[in-house]
């Protein structure tokens, strides 16, 4: 492979010293640990089968998001406690700006670290095909564990490989068996109601898409205003530049029956992957949220708040209907707000219940709830680690990374070390506790490194094992977010890979895929004047000229090249989970 070596000497001290500046300041060191846990990392290693007569060794994992800001390495008991096990020193470092700009620059100089954290996305493919990663097998080889294959299935590797060689260590991979509710766990987006705002409108029940529509309009004929005598909005969600695409793909199309396949593509009529616009369902939806927007049920502004906006006017009880992640309650505490602010009025999930099962997605135009599929999850995950050919021996850092897959990985990683606030595991796996981490501060968590490393997580490890320590708790002490998930969400999840890489078929930098940035880019632009326009016909109108402009540019070949990836994910899954839109 020919490396660029035109970057500057300056800039290749510049990364070099900076590397070197965090591993003194930022690091630690092996012995860094506080609290005499020496022991109890050696007791851990032996339990774990890890080889406690190795040299010390130090490596570079690079976190290539530039939002991402990697904690220290060794500044908590966590850290510190895996310092020990492991004999290994992590210097972690991440992007000031652009984090592609900044990986390249790491290319071109021939500086990679010895790990990077990134999207499984046309980026890491192509670094592949250069040569840049280590194969897992290789690792696997080198290795006293199957940490890897015990907890990632043989389909989810095939997966990820790229030419048939897969090189991901994942980030929140599932087990669990295809296309049956409750094999996935969690939950996130849901609608919620402000229940003073409810029952002020008579608590009417709320059983499908079209009851949602009559109570916002109840809310905005009410002229209802807020404790503080500012006016309620109907409807709010998530707000930002992804608000269109994401609202009416996950509230809108699948209370129609649809699914979308990120924000352009789904399963069409006809059983194909395609373009979003061709789909009838979608514009259905489409002219549904238009409507919404004519009746003055949500201000445009909900295209264009930022995050802190939206939260300011969900946190003191603006908003009647809201589409939103509950489970972000866990970090920005919205519903514990306005809980503690306005006492007497809370944020509650939307409910119908059907045939003995409590649902979420609610349905439109008379189908039935069986047809409305709930959010699923792929066995892939979300991003993973790939160790580079720079690692000296990338076998340590594979056998890291893996642990935090097991079982016990994912208890250490989510209360800290054994010898902290819990002792051993019990038969289950489940951490018994001598302090239980609900009776924690904020800066005791954090010292103890709780969740500060969830770099690797197991969604199946994770949330059971969150879920039975919930449960074990006094009523009162349990948290909403997981209560909610155990009892309502995960029995809805079911698990799918069959969009699993659709969109990496199509290469970057050919001409199919700037075609394909085009017509996102153009469907970006278009979506708020569609949603925004003032008739049904004017909607209707911009919605036939966003299809002819992909159809100007390649939509169709497009939809070829990622129908055949969809069909061959068929072949390999053993078929959908789901019925296409319309279908009997």
């Amino acid at each position: 492979m020919k490396k660029l070596f035109l970057v500057s000497a300056l800039l290749i001290a510049t990364l070099v010293l900076a590397a070197c500046g965090q591993d003194s300041a930022e690091s630690g060191t092996a012995g860094g640990t506080t609290g005499g846990m020496g022991a109890t990392a050696a007791a851990g290693a032996e339990a774990a089968g890890i080889p406690t007569d190795r040299e010390h060794y130090t490596f570079r994992m690079h976190f290539n998001y530039a939002w991402f800001t990697p904690n220290p390495w060794g500044g908590d008991d966590l850290s510190a406690y895996w310092a020990e096990k492991f004999n290994i020193t992590m210097v972690p470092t991440s992007p000031d700006a652009n984090e592609m700009e900044t990986l390249n620059l790491m290319i071109m100089a021939d500086d990679l670290p010895d790990v990077i954290w990134m999207d499984r996305s046309p980026h890491n493919v192509e670094m592949s095909r250069l040569g840049l990663f280590v194969p897992i097998d290789d690792m696997v080889a080198m290795v006293d564990n199957n940490w890897y294959h015990d907890n990632i299935l043989a389909s989810t590797q095939a997966f990820y490989a790229v030419d048939g060689v897969n090189y991901t260590i994942p980030n929140w991979a599932r087990q669990g068996i295809v296309g049956q509710p409750g094999q996935a766990t969690g939950g996130n987006n849901a609608w919620m109601i402000t229940t003073n705002i409810w029952e002020a409108v008579g608590s009417p029940e709320l059983n499908t898409l079209e009851d949602l529509f009559d109570y916002m309009i109840a809310v905005r004929d009410a002229g209802l205003t807020n404790s503080a005598g500012v006016p309620v909005i109907p409807m709010l969600t998530n707000a930002g530049p992804n608000f269109g695409a994401d609202f009416l793909n996950l509230a809108l199309l699948r209370a129609h029956g649809g699914v979308p396949d990120g924000w352009w593509f789904s399963i069409l009529e006809d059983g194909t992957h395609g373009f979003l616009p061709r789909s009838e369902t979608w514009r259905t939806s489409l002219m549904e949220l238009n409507r919404w927007h004519r009746e003055g049920l949500f201000p445009t502004t909900n295209l264009t708040n930022s995050l802190d906006q939206f939260l300011e006017a969900v946190t003191t009880g603006r908003g009647a209907l809201i589409f939103y992640d509950h489970s972000a309650d866990d970090q920005n505490r919205f519903r514990a707000i306005l809980r503690e602010t306005d006492p007497g009025n809370s944020i509650e999930v939307v409910t119908s219940i059907y045939n003995g099962r409590t649902i979420t997605m609610l349905p439109a135009r008379g189908l039935s709830p069986d047809r409305i599929y709930h959010e699923h999850h792929a066995t892939l995950g979300w991003n993973g680690s790939f160790i580079t050919t720079s690692a000296e021996q990338p076998e340590r850092i594979f056998e890291f990374l893996t642990w935090l897959l097991t079982p016990e990985g994912s208890a250490e990683m989510m209360y800290g070390p054994p010898g902290g606030i819990w002792d051993y595991l019990d038969a289950d796996g489940i951490p018994v506790f001598n302090t239980l981490p609900v009776e924690l501060t904020a800066e005791e968590l954090i010292s103890l490194g709780a969740w500060r490393w969830d770099i690797h997580g197991h969604a199946n490890h994770v949330d059971r094992i969150k879920f039975a320590v919930n449960n074990s708790l006094p009523e009162e002490m349990r948290t909403w977010v997981e209560t909610m998930q155990y009892e309502v969400f995960t029995p809805n999840l079911m698990i799918t890979d069959e969009f699993a890489v659709i969109a990496l078929s199509i290469e970057p930098g050919t001409d199919l895929h700037i075609s394909r940035t085009f017509i996102s880019d153009n469907m970006e632009a278009v979506l708020p004047q569609i949603i925004m326009a003032p008739t049904e016909d004017d909607a209707l109108r911009l919605l036939d000229d966003a299809l002819a402009f992909a159809e100007a540019n390649n939509i169709a070949e497009i939809e070829r090249v990622q129908n055949e990836r969809y069909q061959y994910n068929l072949s390999v899954q053993g078929g959908t989970i789901f019925r296409a839109p319309g279908s009997p």
